[in-house]
Formats: structure tokens, C-alpha cells, sequence
């Protein structure tokens, strides 16, 4: 049976929406519509309802339920057993927001392994409601995000901290000015709400990306203005090919580290928290 089919259904039955499964799990609606046909043919039977806007287990279903849930969850810690090399150093996945990629993972693994230290790591970007999954079902050792869920079973530690600055390829763009040029970058949705309360109402978003470097490529090339980390515009901004917007504060976004509560997966995945903390 492949796993990925299994992995579809839970994600149908956690979302009860075929488009919000598809966005979790990175493919098309019509790949999850086939992916549970495909199920539900193998099987011999209806695994889901499809009304609209009410997607429901059948009784079939239900009954597949905690074989799909134990499968999974069997497949997950094979995985990361045989990941184990003979050294004994043990596979750690960390999954990890696009947009983190370039402001904290790049500098930090570049200082890890420049430290000497070895690692078994496989870095994985996703969303935010991907990598909760992940790391619930213990496929994800631990995941970097800004807006972590309160829930029992995963624990969550404030890791680092993004310093961000409203910019602008224009000089003297101020707050209380309509801009019609603004890069939205996915910072989550506290920062979001802060900067639209922040930025005149008639501000047109112009493009939204979920990677820094796009929002900073887009400025240096065509013109615009954004919400990016300091230590990216620094340099732009000392030489003024950048310039910071009247009377715009400085913002804050912790990054935190989750991890399930269950299984904190070991010595090996202790040293890269603690690695991360130290940022």
C-alpha cells in the first residue's frame, strides 16, 4: 500500500475539505480526489461523503481510520530507525517556513557544520499547517515556524528573533501615504494585521511571494516596497540604494522551534535545539 494514499486520506479526514487537503499536502485537488478513488477502489468501498461543503467518513471509513493512523505512524519511526548510521549518529528532519530558510536556517547551518559538528539532517520546507502535521505524526523531527499551535501533545521554544523593517526602493515613502507598490512576504498573520494597521489603507498590494529573497530580488530589479529582515538590507540601506519609511518601526517576529511532546527524539536532536536556541 503506498503510504502517500494513506498519509491523503488522513489529511481529507482532518481538513473534511478536498481543497484544503491539496494546499496542506503541496498537489492539486484533482490529485487528492484520484488519490482517494484510488483508495476506495482498492478497498471496495465509499471511505468518505461528499456533500457539499460537508465531507464526512462512512462507516468504512472509520473503520480505516486507526489502521491508516498506525501505518503512518510505523512508517515514520522506520524511517528515521534505518536513517540511523553506523556511527550512530541518527537522521534528524527538520522541517522548516520558506521564508526562514533565508533569514535564520542559511546563517545557522553554515555556522553548525562550520563548528565542526556532523549531523545527520534533512531539511524540509513547508507550510504552516504542514509542518504541525508532520511533526504530529512524527515524520518531522522538529519544524521552525512563526505562529506555533497550544496543544498537548507538541511543545514549542522561542528560538530566535527576526528584527524587520519596512523599506522602499523610493526615498521619503512615508506610513501616512498610499503606496501602490507593496511586496507582501508571508511573516504570519500577527505581523501581517501589525503592518496593514500600520500602512495607509489605501495601500495596493502589488505582489505576495513567501521567500524574503524574491520580495528583496523584486526591489533591486524592478522597484517596489517591503517588510524584509535587517541583516538582508543593511548594506542597501547604508549605501541608500534602499531607504527605510518615515517614521516606519522596527518589528519583531519570534521564530519558534516545535517538537512533539512524546517523541523529543534524542540526544541528536537535543544538540540541534540547543544549537538553534544559541542563535
Amino acid at each position: 500500500m503506498d503510504t502517500e494514499t494513506l498519509r491523503t486520506f488522513l489529511e481529507v479526514n482532518k481538513t473534511r475539505h478536498f481543497a484544503r487537503a491539496a494546499g496542506n499536502l503541496f498537489l492539486t485537488q484533482a490529485a487528492v480526489s484520484a488519490r482517494i478513488r484510488q483508495l476506495e477502489d482498492r478497498l471496495g468501498a465509499r471511505l468518505f461523503t461528499r456533500g457539499r461543503n460537508n465531507i464526512q467518513l462512512t462507516p468504512a471509513g472509520h473503520r480505516l481510520l486507526p489502521h491508516a493512523e498506525a501505518v503512518i505512524a510505523g512508517w515514520n519511526r522506520a524511517k528515521l530507525e534505518v536513517g540511523t548510521e553506523d556511527d550512530g549518529r541518527s537522521l534528524i528532519v527538520l522541517g522548516c517556513l520558506p521564508s526562514l530558510r533565508e533569514a535564520l536556517l542559511d546563517t545557522w547551518l553554515a555556522d553548525l557544520y562550520g563548528s565542526g559538528a556532523q549531523p545527520m539532517l534533512q531539511i524540509e520546507l513547508l507550510n504552516s499547517a504542514a509542518l504541525v502535521n508532520r511533526v504530529r505524526e512524527q515524520s518531522v523531527s522538529m519544524a521552525l515556524l512563526y505562529e506555533p499551535p497550544k496543544a498537548r501533545d507538541l511543545t514549542a521554544t522561542e528560538v530566535a528573533t527576526l528584527n524587520l523593517r519596512l523599506v522602499s526602493s523610493r526615498r521619503k515613502v512615508g506610513l501616512s501615504a498610499p503606496i501602490d507598490d507593496y511586496i507582501h512576504v508571508d511573516w504570519g498573520t500577527s505581523i501581517r494585521l501589525t503592518v496593514e494597521a500600520l500602512l495607509n489603507p489605501q495601500t495596493t498590494t502589488l505582489l505576495r511571494v513567501d521567500t524574503p529573497m524574491l520580495a528583496y530580488r523584486f526591489l533591486q530589479n524592478t522597484g517596489g516596497t517591503a517588510l524584509l529582515p535587517e541583516t538582508m538590507v543593511e548594506d542597501d540601506l547604508h549605501s541608500r540604494r534602499l531607504h527605510l519609511l518615515t517614521d516606519s518601526p522596527a518589528l519583531e517576529r519570534p521564530v519558534y522551534l516545535l517538537r512533539s511532546a512524546e517523541l523529543p527524539g534524542g540526544k541528536e536532536a537535543e544538540r540541534i535545539a540547543a544549537s538553534l536556541a544559541a542563535q
